[in-house]
């Protein structure tokens, strides 16, 4: 076949995605445009010692703080045949709120079962995540058999899936994923000491003859421009204000 010969794949939307049983515990309610919503069907915190959070607490809701992260996993699970291939991105509602998805993209032919993500808040507020919410958009092509080009089974049954999140949470993902520090003054002062006492331990062979070139220069200026008696009469003045001192 000629690259001029190939073809687009058709695309397969609306209740099609339903017919063809393309995913289990699916709702037609879900159906938007040209795609489908996957919804969220549990939600496992990072860095807990608990297993998943309990959707019967807060209505199902999960508060995302801020710089944390959560791993969250499809109530619905795909049956994908050997001629169709699925896109997954995040809901422009979730990037809009400043959430981040890390695996995004393809839902390879042969696969069955859920999907997940890790969600993680690059905003400077809290996020409210809940159970049954939409996260995914996924799209749906019809392609030419794929059965020759297919490797191997990475299938995956929800139980074992729920295993292996719960270990990832806990061991792969610290609660805070990006643990930025507060751009403030002492934040500064704090670096440039740093850098100041690096230079001078590890670096003393440049930055004593620097030393000197500064100390010489405030001597020169002290000695020409009158300034020790006019620390010194400032001293007194303030003695006169302050008698203990």
């Amino acid at each position: 076949m000629g690259i001029w010969e190939i073809k687009l794949s058709d695309m397969i939307i609306g209740s099609a995605i339903l017919d063809c049983k393309l995913l289990e515990h699916a709702d037609a309610k879900n159906l938007k445009h040209s795609t489908y919503d996957l919804t969220i069907g549990q939600i496992f915190p990072t860095g807990s010692s608990t297993d998943s959070f309990d959707q019967s607490q807060n209505n199902g809701i999960y508060i995302l703080e801020p710089r944390q992260s959560v791993l969250v996993l499809s109530n619905e699970e795909f049956q994908l045949p050997s001629t169709i291939t699925g896109l997954a991105t995040l809901r422009t509602t979730f990037t809009k709120k400043g959430l981040l998805a890390l695996n995004v993209g393809i839902i390879d032919p042969h696969f069955n079962g859920p999907i997940s993500t890790t969600l993680i808040n690059f905003s400077e507020q809290k996020v409210a995540i809940k159970i049954g919410m939409p996260f995914f958009r996924v799209m749906f092509f019809l392609h030419g058999d794929t059965s020759d080009y297919h490797r191997m089974s990475e299938n995956m049954d929800r139980a074992d899936y729920i295993d292996d999140l719960i270990v990832s949470a806990n061991r792969d993902f610290p609660k805070s994923f990006l643990n930025l520090p507060n751009l403030d003054n002492s934040y500064y002062a704090d670096t440039a000491w740093k850098m100041i006492k690096g230079l001078t331990v590890k670096r003393w062979f440049v930055m004593i003859p620097i030393y000197l070139v500064l100390l010489s220069t405030f001597g020169f200026l002290i000695q020409n421009t009158g300034y020790v008696e006019y620390l010194i009469e400032t001293l007194k003045s303030f003695k006169e204000v302050v008698p203990f001192f």
